[in-house]
């Protein structure tokens, strides 16, 4: 098992690169965030709703990754671009994260 991100308080979302890759394979495929920060740093445990629980993100790579089949998609007509969304929150490994402190996380790929 990987390394987990300690707790730390409301800067987590802002660590993030605004790059999403996208990881398509036969069976899956996953969306990697790109963290800004250095590696080391104080980073809580990402986690991402899933249906009506919580599910702790997992790591690939020192990286963490979303699977893509938690995201909400539509299509834009005026452009070619399909946008996702999903809900993510910080939290300790140990508790689930509350409803209150999550955020949307929007993708966007054309």
């Amino acid at each position: 098992m990987e390394k987990t991100y300690p707790r730390r308080f409301a800067r987590e979302f802002h660590d993030f690169s605004q790059n999403i890759r996208l990881h398509v394979e036969e069976e899956k495929s996953w969306f990697e965030l790109e963290i800004d920060t250095e590696p080391d740093s104080d980073l809580g445990c990402l986690w991402y709703k899933d249906q009506q629980k919580w599910i702790r993100a997992e790591l690939h790579k020192g990286k963490p990754v979303i699977p893509s089949d938690v995201f909400e998609f539509s299509i834009q007509r005026q452009d070619p671009v399909i946008e996702g969304n999903a809900l993510i929150a910080f939290a300790n490994e140990d508790e689930e994260p509350v409803d209150w402190n999550s955020r949307e996380l929007d993708v966007h790929i054309w």
